[in-house]
């Protein structure tokens, strides 16, 4: 992304992260006309890493998207179908997105998770969700694959973009 003041907010793949999906990346950087790295927010833990975009708020605080690594039991448990689920492995468990914003000294303002809207209502997100792939149904730790950022100021709205869903969402950035 460009930013407003001419500098580059940008994704980038630390070497071995946790788990290796689509998009997957460590770091995000805002990074000058000369090349200077001038803010940095990295994280690829054991159990979590951030992934395909960061958005720069007009706040001047930075959204994030990261995975975050939940056991095989736990997704279980919180009603996933085991037969769609890794039990062992490097893709074992369930990774599902995670919603954080930092401010420039990276302490975490706000934050949103997907594990904490799992269910079966119209304002849940259901864990055995059909990942769509030619052939049929496959199982998946990265269940809802989100992909995208954006940012509704009037209405101080997240949009989140889960494409393996088919599916855009506006996050209430005030809750």
């Amino acid at each position: 992304e460009l930013l407003p003041n001419g500098n580059l907010l940008r994704s980038a793949k630390l070497p071995n992260p946790p788990i290796r999906l689509g998009g997957y990346a460590g770091i995000v950087q805002e990074i000058d006309w000369d090349g200077n790295v001038v803010w940095e927010y990295s994280n690829s833990e054991a159990d979590s890493v951030t992934h395909h975009t960061a958005l720069r708020l007009p706040n001047g605080n930075t959204l994030i998207q990261l995975w975050e690594y939940y056991s095989y039991e736990d997704a279980v448990a919180r009603g996933r179908d085991p037969d769609t689920l890794l039990s062992s492995g490097p893709r074992k468990g369930s990774w599902p997105d995670a919603i954080l914003e930092l401010d420039a000294n990276n302490n975490v303002v706000w934050e949103w998770h997907v594990w904490d809207h799992i269910g079966s209502g119209p304002w849940e997100i259901d864990i055995n969700s059909p990942f769509p792939v030619a052939g049929g149904r496959r199982g998946t730790a990265d269940f809802n694959h989100a992909n995208s950022l954006g940012y509704l100021p009037d209405d101080d709205l997240i949009v989140w973009n889960a494409p393996s869903f088919g599916e855009f969402y506006l996050i209430d950035h005030q809750t």
